[in-house]
């Protein structure tokens, strides 16, 4: 199945939760050095500051994930109708 459903206009979140997880987590990854690198030449500013608030929502949403994956496992693994 593919990731993005062409008729309904969304992600499927079946298969491609574990995508968009990873490139969250890689994307948030790759800006906190560039913010680290931004303050070491230019200080701290306003900019800065924005920057590293979004990286705390961003590092907050990947944990969602992760604990959506988790409580789905344990949902499935426990479930009575298996």
């Amino acid at each position: 199945m593919a990731i993005y459903d062409v008729k309904l206009g969304i992600i499927n979140f079946e298969k491609g939760h574990k995508i968009i997880a990873y490139l969250l987590l890689s994307a948030s990854t790759s800006a906190a050095f560039r913010v680290e690198d931004w303050e070491s030449n230019w200080g701290s500013d306003e900019f800065s500051g924005m920057a590293r608030a979004s990286l705390i929502l961003s590092f907050l949403a990947f944990v969602a994930f992760a604990s959506s994956s988790i409580l789905s496992g344990y949902t499935l693994f426990t479930s009575h109708s298996l």
